[in-house]
């Protein structure tokens, strides 16, 4: 008997020890890989045997920290590069995605996912990035936060779409891996490689100059942007002396999804629980010797500040998407100014999927810097010499996506029978998880990115369907005003959720 049991011991211990050494970039995210592939009994184990065999009718599934990405997929919708009859590359005046139907989720409950590698929790990072491919290669959600029991009839996905830069950074190995080890060859594309393309495609003179990267604090940190400029200028065969630049925007799609540590419109001065840029802040700092360059809008308290005037205080607070927007393009001026005054900025990808809200607005602002004039002289005049081209990564993703389904013929027709309502959903706080600590009905800060750690499987939040409960009118609007088609999509979906 004792034989036998030290023969499986060591069996058990050889297979552990062969599947440790299977798993590479996903080594430190063991857990979730055993509850997803081999965990029965685990909420999000996936049997990957009974998955749809029929993938050509199957959704694209999109996902990003919060609503940011929905600027992916509406490039996506709207996209119309190819011959939808003929599948050749050019216009045809019909959207090539018109056939085919998408499955949206929005991790809003985790977010902002740049923080996390700010307090070393990139590991946990790792994990919600795997949590969202596993939502939408699932088929499990709540119908809403109260409920306790999930659904079981979402579809499954027959490609993903990360909608996310800092989920592309830090996830994207580890997500292919996964796939991998599941054996179902579903194509997961990233936004980096597509805006880096996009990025070497606009620099149509060929002479030196600057691409800036506009991103969130983390995925600057993880230096992927630079480091595929790299790859693809080498690729293209480009000799021209290119630098790069990165702005790590603290704050801006904060601001964009209304959190209250970054933006509260009900304030009328400053806030203890305020942690953006400001004049104590080492890694963000407001300087008073720029404010003339800031040019902030200080109406409707877009600006808290301490004292009767912005140079009396010693307290100043930005509150408003608008004035973020304009202290990081400053900021990033600023940096090119003191090492490189002389070469011009070519373009600025947009390096986080929520900043194309405020193209406008980067627009108006280096429209206004290009024009600044200090002691007589123009500030930026060697910099902002011709119009600096905003890149959207979105649309190289789009481009990259048809691609793939036409290879691979996956791409449904017009006489084919599919579910055309796209889903929408968005995650929140796990409030019947005792575990989870909450204010308000969010997750805490403290909770969120401190106490929290990698491989402690369990719901923190709960997937549940975009209605007018889980998402504010305030952000619907927003999504109204700035992608209208997507909009009719998330409002036909609510409708057909209430039937």
């Amino acid at each position: 008997m004792y034989k036998i049991i030290l023969l499986i011991f060591i069996l058990v211990s050889i297979f552990a020890c062969d599947n440790q050494k299977k798993l590479v970039d996903l080594k430190e995210n063991e857990a979730f890989v055993e509850a997803m592939t081999e965990s029965k009994n685990s909420f999000y184990y996936i049997n990957t045997n009974s998955y749809p065999s029929n993938r050509k009718k199957l959704p694209i599934g999109i996902f990003d920290s919060g609503i940011g990405g929905l600027t992916v997929m509406d490039a996506i919708i709207n996209f119309d590069r190819f011959n939808n009859t003929d599948l050749s590359y050019g216009t045809d005046s019909l959207k090539d995605f018109i056939n085919e139907q998408f499955i949206y989720l929005a991790d809003q409950a985790n977010m902002p996912y740049s923080n996390y590698a700010e307090v070393g929790k990139e590991n946990l990072l790792a994990e919600h990035v795997l949590k969202d491919v596993q939502f939408l290669m699932g088929n499990k959600y709540y119908s809403s936060n109260s409920s306790k029991n999930y659904e079981a009839d979402k579809q499954a996905v027959k490609t993903i779409v990360i909608a996310c830069n800092t989920a592309t950074a830090y996830g994207k190995a580890k997500v292919d891996e996964l796939i991998n080890i599941t054996g179902l060859n579903i194509k997961v594309i990233g936004v980096i490689d597509a805006g880096c393309q996009g990025a070497i495609d606009a620099l149509k003179d060929g002479k030196n100059g600057i691409i800036a990267i506009f991103a969130t604090p983390a995925t600057v940190a993880a230096n992927a942007y630079p480091k595929t400029l790299q790859k693809v200028l080498q690729e293209n065969g480009f000799n021209a002396n290119i630098k790069t630049y990165q702005q790590g925007g603290k704050g801006l799609h904060e601001s964009i999804d209304e959190d209250l540590q970054f933006i509260n419109k009900e304030l009328t001065k400053p806030s203890l629980d305020y942690i953006g840029p400001s004049l104590q802040n080492d890694k963000y700092p407001l300087k008073k010797e720029l404010l003339t360059f800031y040019n902030f809008n200080t109406a409707n308290n877009n600006l808290l500040f301490n004292k009767e005037n912005l140079g009396s205080s010693d307290t100043i607070q930005i509150n408003s998407v608008e004035n973020y927007v304009r202290y990081h393009i400053v900021s990033l001026l600023e940096t090119i100014r003191e090492k490189d005054a002389n070469m011009p900025l070519k373009s600025i990808i947009l390096g986080c999927t929520h900043y194309p809200y405020v193209v406008d607005t980067i627009n108006t602002v280096l429209n206004e810097l290009r024009q600044l004039k200090i002691n007589g002289k123009q500030a930026y005049k060697n910099i902002l010499v011709n119009k600096v081209e905003l890149i959207d990564p979105a649309q190289n993703t789009a481009k990259e996506l048809f691609e793939y389904l036409k290879e691979n013929k996956l791409l449904n027709t017009e006489n084919e029978q599919i579910i055309k309502t796209d889903q929408f959903y968005i995650s929140k706080a796990n409030l019947n998880n005792p575990k989870v600590e909450t204010e308000n009905g969010k997750l805490t800060y403290n909770y969120k990115y401190l106490v929290r750690e990698a491989n402690d499987i369990q719901e923190y939040i709960k997937v549940v369907p975009f209605n007018n409960k889980s998402i504010s009118n305030d952000i619907l609007l927003n999504i109204k005003n700035q992608l209208p088609e997507t909009y009719k999509k998330i409002e036909a979906y609510i409708e057909t959720s209430k039937k």
